[in-house]
This record gives C-alpha cells, sequence and structure tokens, in this order.
C-alpha cells in the first residue's frame, strides 16, 4: 500500500481551516501545530502538537522527530505571520519550499524594501528607525518620505500598528505605537501612496507565477488602515490590471520566492502599480481560502499544499467566472450585551459564508487593525453589485448591543475629538459638528436634530442607513425627532438631543442605543455622560 504524504500545518485558526480540510480531503496524514490547544481546526488534524509557532527550533525538534519516526514530507502555513517558521523547518530539514533567507525578506519590511528597491521594482521610499526620533532625525526621515508618511513595524501583518502620519509633529508618536507592535523593535517610514489598492495570490512552481486572484481593497478609518471588505475579482482589467500584475510578478522573482506561495499589497495610482508588501504565503482575509475558491471554482490552498509536499500544483484554470465579496462587521468599544441577526445573514440571498468573532461578555474594541473585527460575510453572485450589495444588506443585519454606562464607549462617542472619518456617519458628524459651532455663537435651536442637513440614505460602517437606524431606534417616531425618553427632567432635554445626535452620528445604531440605554438604566448618568 503506497505511503500518504505526511504534512505539518502551522496553526490550526479559522484561517488555517480550508488547508485542513483540502489535506484531509486528499488523503493525506495532516498534523497541525498551534499555541492555542482549543484553536478550531484540532479536530481535523490527524494529529496536534501543542507548540508556540514563534517557537522555530521546537518546531524543528518536533519536525525532525516526526521525520525519523513516521516520515514527515512538507510544512505549510497560509494566514498567519510564520512562513519564516515554515520556511526554517522545510530548510532544516531538506524540505520544498522557500529557503530561510527569502523568507526573512518577504516578512521583515526594512529587507522586503532593500531587496526591491535594488532589483528597481516600483516601491515606496522609506527609513528604518529602531528609536523615537528626535527633532532632527524626524527631520531627515520626513526629507526622504515627504508628507503624508506611514509608519509600519518591519515583523508584523494585519496592518497592526499602522498608521499614517499627517503632520511631521506626529511622527514621534506613531513611531512609539508602532515600535510596540514589534518583536524587533523595529519600523519602516514610507512615502504614503495614493490610489487604489489590490490584494494578489499567487503560487510559484520551478520560478514560474500562477495567479490566483486580484480582489479590490476597501480600506477605511485613517489615520489607521483597516480592510472593511475586499471583492473578488477585481473591477479593474485590461492594461492597467496586467500592469499590476507584472508589477508584483517582478517582486515575487526579486524576493527569490522560486517554489511556494506569494501574497502581494498593490498600488495604482497617477503614479503607476507601486508594491505595497510581498509575503512568502497565501492570504489571511478569507481570500485565498474562500473568496477565489467561490468565485473560480479553483482552490490555492490545495496548489501551495502539493507544492509543499513537493508536487507540480495542478490545474489552476479557473472554472467559473462569478463575484465574491467580504464584509467586516464593526463594532464601536465596549462589552457585549446583546447579539442578534447572525441567523437571519445566514439565510440572505447570496450568503455563502458568515463568521462570528465576538461573544455576549467579550470586550469588543473599535478597529485599529485587520485582526479586531466582530465578524466577517462573504457573498458571491454572477456580479458585482449583487455580490456587493447582498453582502451589505447581510452585514446590516447584525446587531450587536453594549453595556450601558461603559467608560470606553462613551470615550469613544464623545471623545477623540471631531474627526469625521472615524464616525459611522461622516456626514451627519459634520453637520453635528457645524450645529454645535452654530450654537456656540447664538442661543441654542430649539430644532430636534441636524437630520435635515444630511442624506437619511447614507450608510454607516455596516451598511445600514441613517433613516434605518432610525427607525430602529425608535419605531413609532417621525425620522427627524429625538426618541423619547420617559421621565426625563425639562432641564436634560437639551443636554440629550445633543448627545444623542452625537453618539448617532459617531456610533451609528450601536451608539444610538447606547446613549439611551444608558440614560434610562444608569441613575448616574448626568455624571457620566459630557454636559
Amino acid at each position: 500500500m503506497k505511503r500518504q504524504p505526511h504534512l505539518l500545518i502551522l496553526g490550526a485558526g479559522v484561517m488555517q481551516l480550508p488547508a485542513l480540510r483540502l489535506a484531509r480531503q486528499q488523503g493525506w496524514y495532516v498534523l497541525a501545530a498551534d499555541a492555542d490547544s482549543q484553536a478550531p481546526g484540532v479536530a481535523l488534524a490527524d494529529r496536534f502538537v501543542h507548540i508556540d509557532l514563534r517557537d522555530r527550533q521546537a518546531l524543528l525538534s518536533f519536525a525532525r522527530g516526526l521525520r525519523r519516526r513516521s516520515g514527515l514530507d512538507g510544512v505549510f502555513t497560509a494566514g498567519t505571520d510564520f512562513s519564516t517558521s515554515v520556511a526554517w523547518v522545510a530548510e532544516g530539514l531538506g524540505l520544498p519550499g522557500v529557503d530561510y533567507q527569502t523568507a526573512l525578506n518577504a516578512s521583515d519590511k526594512q529587507r522586503m524594501r532593500t531587496v526591491l528597491a535594488a532589483a528597481g521594482v516600483p516601491s515606496p521610499r522609506f527609513c528604518a528607525l529602531d528609536d523615537v526620533p528626535d527633532g532632527r532625525v524626524t527631520q531627515q526621515v520626513v526629507a526622504k518620505t515627504g508628507i503624508p508618511a506611514v509608519v509600519k513595524p518591519v515583523d508584523s501583518m494585519g496592518a497592526r500598528g499602522v498608521l499614517r502620519v499627517e503632520r511631521i509633529e506626529h511622527l514621534a508618536a506613531a513611531v512609539s505605537e508602532a515600535l510596540a507592535y514589534s518583536a524587533r523593535r523595529r519600523v519602516v517610514v514610507e512615502q504614503f501612496v495614493t490610489g487604489s489598492e489590490f490584494s494578489i495570490d499567487a503560487v510559484v512552481w520551478n520560478g514560474v507565477l500562477h495567479m490566483c486572484g486580484v480582489a479590490d481593497r476597501d480600506i477605511r478609518f485613517a489615520p489607521y488602515f483597516v480592510e472593511v471588505g475586499h471583492t473578488m475579482p477585481t473591477s479593474v482589467e485590461g492594461q492597467a490590471l496586467q500592469n499590476v500584475v507584472d508589477v508584483f510578478t517582478r517582486a515575487v522573482a526579486a524576493l527569490g520566492i522560486r517554489n511556494g506561495a506569494a501574497k502581494g499589497d498593490v498600488f495604482l495610482g497617477p503614479q503607476g502599480p507601486i508594491i505595497g508588501e510581498i509575503a512568502a504565503r497565501l492570504s489571511g482575509g478569507y481570500m485565498s481560502g474562500w473568496t477565489y475558491p467561490l468565485a473560480s471554482g479553483v482552490e490555492p490552498t490545495l496548489a501551495a499544499m502539493r507544492i509543499a509536499l513537493g508536487m507540480e500544483p495542478g490545474d489552476l484554470e479557473p472554472r467559473r467566472q462569478r463575484v465574491s465579496v467580504e464584509r467586516a462587521i464593526i463594532s464601536i468599544p465596549g462589552i457585549v450585551r446583546s447579539i442578534s441577526g447572525f441567523k437571519r445573514a445566514r439565510r440572505a440571498c447570496y450568503v455563502a459564508e458568515v463568521f462570528q468573532r465576538c461573544e455576549v461578555g467579550h470586550r469588543v474594541v473599535f478597529p485599529r487593525n485587520n485582526v479586531e473585527k466582530c465578524g466577517n460575510i462573504i457573498c458571491c453572485a454572477d456580479v458585482h453589485a449583487d455580490a456587493r450589495e447582498a453582502a451589505l444588506a447581510a452585514v446590516s443585519e447584525i446587531e450587536i448591543g453594549l453595556e450601558p454606562g461603559d467608560p470606553e464607549t462613551i470615550a469613544f462617542l464623545f471623545g477623540n475629538g471631531d474627526r469625521a472619518g472615524l464616525a459611522a456617519y461622516p456626514e451627519l458628524m459634520r453637520a453635528v459638528i457645524d450645529q454645535g459651532r452654530a450654537a456656540g455663537r447664538r442661543r441654542q435651536s430649539r430644532h430636534s436634530g441636524p437630520i435635515d442637513a444630511v442624506d437619511a440614505a447614507q450608510r454607516d460602517w455596516n451598511g445600514r442607513s441613517l433613516q434605518r437606524t432610525l427607525e430602529t431606534l425608535d419605531p413609532q417616531r417621525c425620522m427627524k425627532q429625538t426618541p423619547v425618553i420617559k421621565d426625563l427632567r425639562p432641564a436634560d432635554t437639551d443636554r440629550v438631543r445633543r448627545l444623542f445626535w452625537r453618539a448617532l452620528a459617531k456610533g451609528g445604531l450601536q451608539g444610538g442605543r447606547f446613549l439611551l440605554d444608558t440614560i434610562k438604566e444608569i441613575p448616574t448618568w448626568r455624571e457620566r455622560l459630557p454636559a
């Protein structure tokens, strides 16, 4: 009887579920390693081992023992920070894959930028720092990168610690924040690149690159870079798309990825295509494991695992042409009190997958990176418009209620300045700000709110229109009026009105409901909320 291939998969989390399932379907013997013994993929492995994936030496020792006792034919990961751990083990045992130095060049942003610049691949101007810069160093950095600039930890994924800097005096604080996310205590400061942004997946076999999808990225919440969704395939076509693919291909070759997987973020603007980042692995964010397979009928994860086992990648010709859209579920900060809508979302038209990533009692945050969301929904349809609208409609079904009176929720809704870009309804937020400034110059208007100044059809970050939000909060009232609160003192009326519209603009349905619940349920609300 022919021996089945033995594959070690690093990671047993959600992003590794497609790899674990596909490997089992192939009849391979699957080993999974993860620091979390409760990870959702543990049950899919033939054998699970509890190892911190940052501990390369422990992984190599375990893999060496496996190979000696029962054999080991390949090591693999997808959607993790640990492509260097994969390369360390593979190189140490002479298994297929990229070598360790190549993996390091593709995971350390300073090394990556240096290699790409030397090869003439278009990429942002940059400087590397291992400490918070003083005034002189700040001037030197900005002279090279310009302002605005982007600060990134050299060794973190998922946009953790990544910040846009608009003013030179803010650079030091951004570097300090980014350093906290870097295990190597090093950051790069880069030129800010304008234009559309794309995610790309590919596999490489004997130096030949095979494309496995190009998606449009939807990045929001400056000064952070949070991907609230992506659309597969991209809406860009023709020569513009070919230019993006060509630059990505050059970057992969420059980094020396000849057998394995490659993931890239590429910008396209007036200056042409520019490399954002390259990684020697398949993407996370549901692209390689969900949206591309749904759209094309092709499994890049299977192809990449075959390469990790020394096999040809197989047939990568798309079997269908559909559109997949992924959208994130966003929450404002607080403690989860209630969750509803997930069952309705799963039953909605065109919905293919629903991922719930929060529970009652959890403390949630407003995302500053791509690992702080409360869930994701994936829809698939024949045309872009249907898939996009279905994803927005499904996400809008989700309501995450928060415990009233929580200080972190109050700080988010009523602190953090007046940055309209971080508001659920930016247009309404600007109207609230303008009304507040006008009120400071004259006697406060008795008007019920700023709704006349804005479009009630505008949508928040979860796809919910302003009109729908107001009707949900108080369906018996006219949408232009502040919801009624029983037993409210007359002296509090204007204050509550101002707070309500601010909370609604900043936090959407969550913010409005939190404000109303706090006033109704917290006896000390007058002391907790701003005047």
